[in-house]
């Protein structure tokens, strides 16, 4: 289990063996990618994907407490539905960092 220190949007690459490799956009690209395509036709996310995006989220949360942002990143942790959580995960990917 990959140990997220939530500090940003690229440790889910790592944790997800994507290579960093390269330029910030492409690799937000492959990201996104690999959400979307760990999603089944029928809408069911994969539960492990879904646990390592709770899991970076919230410590992105405890990292973020003073930001004047952090009630939406907050809301976003507690989204209990997986695949609404995974799709406002997929859109705010690129605002994950502190």
């Amino acid at each position: 289990m990959y140990e997220f220190q939530g500090r940003d949007w690229t440790e889910l690459a790592r944790a997800w063996g994507i290579s960093l490799e390269h330029e910030d956009d492409e690799l937000a690209a492959r990201v996104r990618h690999y959400m979307r395509t760990h999603v089944s036709a029928d809408a069911t996310p994969d539960p492990a994907m879904v646990a390592d995006l709770r899991r970076f989220v919230a410590g992105f949360c405890e990292n973020a407490k003073e930001r004047p942002d952090a009630p939406l990143w907050q809301g976003l942790r507690d989204i209990q539905h997986d695949l609404t959580f995974v799709q406002f995960c997929d859109v705010l990917l690129r605002h994950m960092w502190c």
